[in-house]
């Protein structure tokens, strides 16, 4: 009843009462911008310097708390973000400077924030951390024998590395604690190719700028296999009558082999003697002398490595 009785008072008359309420709200909005106020402001900064010779090390305050009063109309203009300019620090020597106190951040925010007046800076310090930027030269390097490669897989080439060397820019607290030297970490394992690719240089802090980013790493690797084969003794200063002859009369010769070569090992591109003058008389032993072997067999090994002398009778 109550709601009806209301709805036949406004009847047509509702534009009259809105504009009525915009009006007091209006006035009474703008009589309030007339008064002062206090109130806590989180204000950003902005610093200015030179920042083509230095290194941010850690990132700077953007903000500063302070108690200010004043207008309604200057609090207003300043608390909207859009038109909040930036408190400006300058610093001529950003790298001497560590931190900025509150006693040092009242007068430059006072004079950039006129029509307010200043009751407290409540941020105490501002903590600085701006170095110098220097550049220095390092090597990148592979350590060949910790190259990953497959089972009985060899390096038969050097590990070449494009560049070889490397600029590196950052702040001088970390550039000085660099290794000289660049080491690759390989993500492969089980290598059986000829290799080559790239990597990219990375370092434990991305205020650290390599140039160039990435290096070209390559090499040529082949398959080697182990091999025996039993060669014929040759015989040096013993007797024709046989009086003095050797126990074993073949010897074993192991060695490594590329596999391609496999088939080009013979026998007879061995030589293997075993001199008499060379008699250890105490034992009654001799150690045999590889002469000649071919040139692309290696890691050659004797069984056995020594041999006896038997006397006849």
């Amino acid at each position: 009843m109550l709601s009806k009785l209301f709805f036949l008072l406004i009847g047509n008359n509702w534009r009259v009462i809105l504009l009525s309420l915009i009006a007091a709200t209006t006035f009474w909005f703008f009589n309030a911008l007339n008064k002062d106020y206090s109130t806590r402001l989180s204000y950003p900064l902005e610093f200015t310097f030179e920042r083509d010779s230095v290194v941010i090390v850690d990132p700077l305050p953007d903000k500063v708390v302070v108690d200010v009063s004043g207008g309604g109309w200057n609090l207003l203009r300043r608390t909207f973000l859009f038109s909040a300019t930036p408190i400006n620090i300058a610093m001529d020597n950003p790298t001497d400077i560590k931190f900025i106190t509150r006693s040092s951040l009242i007068p430059v925010i006072t004079d950039q924030l006129q029509g307010l007046t200043i009751d407290f800076v409540a941020t105490d310090t501002l903590h600085i951390n701006v170095e110098p930027k220097i550049e220095t030269k390092i090597a990148v390097a592979v350590d060949s024998a910790a190259v990953p490669l497959a089972e009985d897989y060899r390096l038969i080439s050097s590990v070449r590395i494009r560049p070889d060397t490397i600029k590196v820019t950052g702040p001088k607290s970390i550039i000085d604690t660099l290794n000289p030297v660049y080491q690759i970490a390989f993500n492969e394992s089980n290598i059986d190719y000829n290799f080559n690719d790239e990597f990219d240089i990375e370092f434990f802090s991305n205020l650290i700028r390599p140039l160039p980013d990435e290096v070209n790493v390559r090499f040529t690797v082949d398959e080697f296999l182990r091999k025996s084969i039993p060669i014929s003794l040759e015989t040096t200063n013993f007797p024709q009558d046989s009086s003095v002859f050797l126990k074993d009369s073949l010897i074993t010769v192991n060695y490594t082999v590329r596999r391609r070569d496999v088939n080009k090992v013979k026998s007879a591109d061995f030589s293997i003697t075993a001199d008499l003058t060379m008699l250890s008389e105490r034992d009654s032993i001799i150690t045999p002398i590889l002469i000649a072997f071919p040139s692309f067999v290696m890691e050659l090994e004797l069984a056995p490595d020594s041999l006896k002398v038997v006397y006849g009778n």
